[in-house]
């Protein structure tokens, strides 16, 4: 090897070698993708909202939107407010209790700013009558009205009456607050027995067993009432355990004490009295009104069976009767004095609910025309006494029997009742778009339902495209040829 070759090259030798060095080509699809534009097959474009052509109800749609959202609207607003002032009140009368004295009234400004939450409380439940059955709201409302009866227990010794709670419409609210005052005396006595104060734990023994008395007035049904009634006996005996067991080593107050208490009893009877009376008379009104209601239920859900095995003449009966009840119900509970507002919760809102579902369904059957196959619902509040949250769970349970209505369809291979069945689900569907976020909390978990039902209909109809599809198809099965019919099959053996 000469002496050249192991000498370094010169950059112009290195230049000559990068030139030679062969170029790196790129593959051939990505050449052509430099210069040739790829097309790629499109999809189609989405089906139509609706399978068949009947399209929206404007009469329906119309009726969502001016009196059914509203009429939701009123009421989830009336709810939050009634809701925040319920927890307002709630945290006013814990701060009330902490800052009353064991013997004195409770501070000025904080008992005025609770005594006004509570009349606001009152004044929404006085509108708006079914808010008083929330959980939240009367568990408030009754809390403030143990705390003012204790407050004036620790001054004057007595029950407050029944006439300090005027703007509390229901007396059940004050039972319950009469209740927790109860189970706050107790508390009471455990802390004034630590303290060997015989005579204070007597008093609460002696105005416990007189609201006992008391409350032995009433026909308490089977209610959250009852149940929270049964609680005052063991506060009773509780508290006559802790007396006797104070009394072995304290004595007991003078009977000059204990003979004013009995000449002046500490609990107004009069005023029990005349609510056990109130309530008595109440709950027979709502015992009519549940009897009437079962039977209405009971035709309404006979309709709909009618319906289904297309015995239309019965159930236009069935719910023509059904509505004559109604009305009934409604003006023999008008000259009693209970209210509407009252008919629609219970049992007859759920004959309500049943009514009308039936009827949206004898309706469907019968009114083959697109825009008058979902009765809307000024033609109910017209006829009977409805809340809009009634119509929209009648709507939701209506395509839960169109539903089995279009099983039926499909097993007699009938796509175009078909369709109309898938129609109308996604027309209610699509009309829930503008009122979801106004429907309560019972109505909303229905929803899944409604969805559950578009979903089968759809898998349904998908099956009967696919039959129809296989009746104009050939199949040839073990030497046997199979068509639509027309045509007789070929023997074999010929």
């Amino acid at each position: 090897m000469s002496a050249s070759a192991d000498q370094p090259l010169t950059k112009k030798a290195k230049l000559e070698v990068k030139t030679k060095e062969p170029k790196v080509l790129l593959p051939e699809k990505d050449q052509t993708s430099q210069t040739q534009k790829v097309h790629f097959a499109l999809p189609a474009s989405p089906s139509p909202l609706f399978a068949g052509d009947s399209g929206l109800s404007q009469a329906y749609i119309s009726s969502l939107q001016n009196l059914v959202k509203p009429s939701l609207q009123l009421d989830s607003e009336a709810l939050e407010a009634a809701l925040r002032t319920a927890k307002k009140l709630s945290q006013s009368v814990i701060q009330l209790q902490l800052e009353s004295k064991p013997v004195s009234t409770p501070k000025e400004q904080v008992y005025k700013a609770t005594t006004s939450l509570f009349d606001s409380l009152c004044e929404q439940i006085s509108k708006h009558r079914w808010i008083s059955r929330i959980g939240t709201v009367s568990s408030a409302a009754s809390k403030y009205v143990a705390a003012e009866l204790f407050t004036h227990f620790l001054s004057y010794g007595t029950l407050h009456r029944r006439e300090r709670f005027k703007t509390i419409g229901d007396d059940s609210i004050f039972l319950f607050g009469v209740i927790n005052f109860c189970e706050d005396l107790e508390t009471y006595s455990v802390g004034r027995a630590i303290a060997l104060d015989i005579s204070s734990v007597k008093i609460c023994k002696d105005i416990m067993n007189e609201i006992l008395n008391c409350f032995m007035l009433f026909n308490f049904r089977n209610s959250n009432l009852r149940r929270k009634y049964d609680s005052l006996k063991y506060i009773l005996k509780k508290l006559e355990n802790k007396l006797y067991e104070m009394s072995v080593v304290v004595p007991l107050p003078s009977e000059e004490e204990t003979i004013d208490s009995e000449i002046q009893p500490r609990v107004h009877e009069e005023d029990f009295k005349q609510m056990a009376l109130s309530m008595d008379a109440k709950n027979e009104r709502r015992e009519e009104v549940i009897k009437s209601s079962r039977d209405v239920l009971k035709r309404s859900k006979r309709a709909i069976y009618d319906i289904h095995r297309q015995n239309l003449t019965s159930a236009k009966a069935q719910l023509s009767k059904c509505l004559q009840q109604c009305k009934e119900i409604c003006s023999e509970a008008e000259k009693v004095g209970y209210s509407k507002l009252e008919l629609q919760s219970g049992t007859y809102g759920e004959c309500m609910e049943e009514f009308c579902e039936g009827y949206l369904f004898y309706n469907f059957m019968t009114e083959k025309n697109a825009s008058a196959k979902i009765r809307e619902f000024s033609w109910f509040s017209e006829n009977i006494p409805i809340s809009a949250q009634q119509y929209v769970g009648a709507l939701v349970d209506f395509t839960g029997e169109i539903g089995r209505y279009g099983v039926a369809c499909a097993t007699s291979r009938n796509q175009t009742e078909l369709r109309r069945v898938l129609d109308t689900m996604l027309e209610i569907n699509y009309s829930f778009q503008d009122i979801n976020t106004v429907l309560p909390s019972k109505t909303s978990k229905k929803l899944s339902s409604l969805q559950k039902n578009i979903s089968k209909m759809k898998h349904l109809l998908y099956e009967q495209v696919l039959l129809e599809k296989r009746k104009s198809l050939n199949f040839v099965s073990a030497g046997v040829q199979e068509n639509d019919g027309n045509e007789k099959e070929t023997d074999p053996i010929e």
